[in-house]
């Protein structure tokens, strides 16, 4: 069987989340190349992995993205142990979930999987809208610009005990 890297393209961020500085909870989003697959047709689309962990199932997609459309060719699941309200009480149980759950993804994909989009919910978590606003020089809006604006709009006033997670 051929096994090919899954990862994830790079995604623009538009919020904020926010967490208790106690909390061992968090989250990320990691960009990697992936190798080219075994198919002409896939080798240059990128595969999406995405993980839920949620308080009765934990589950995880694996999703191939073309200019046309996004095709999901692989899905894993477990039951979350472990979890209560969103909160994880015990670390093993939940990452032996979380390894069934990406096993069977890689089977149904034919891939390995080695880097994910995690999305965590709860009361410890919490989303914050905030805007910046920069010069433009030129009329062209660069990286630069795009770095300086993120800078502005993390500057905020985060209530007591929380930290920016990204």
């Amino acid at each position: 069987m051929d096994r090919r890297r899954c990862s994830m393209p790079a995604l623009p961020t538009k919020s904020w989340c926010a967490r208790p500085l106690t909390s061992a909870t968090h989250a990320r989003t990691i960009s990697a190349v992936h190798y080219k697959g075994e198919k002409a047709m896939r080798r240059d689309n990128a595969l999406i992995v995405s993980l839920d962990i949620g308080t009765y199932k934990t589950a995880v997609i694996v999703a191939e993205a073309t200019p046309a459309e996004v095709e999901v060719i692989g899905i894993g699941t477990a039951l979350s142990q472990g979890l209560r309200k969103s909160q994880v009480v015990n670390v093993e149980a939940t990452v032996q979930a979380i390894r069934k759950a990406v096993d069977e993804a890689q089977m149904g994909a034919s891939c390995e999987i080695h880097n994910v989009c995690a999305g965590l919910t709860g009361e410890h978590i919490t989303g914050l809208l905030s805007q910046g606003v920069v010069v433009v020089k030129d009329r062209e809006v660069s990286s630069a610009d795009v770095a300086r604006v993120i800078e502005v709009a993390r500057a905020i006033a985060l209530p007591s005990g929380y930290e920016i997670l990204h």
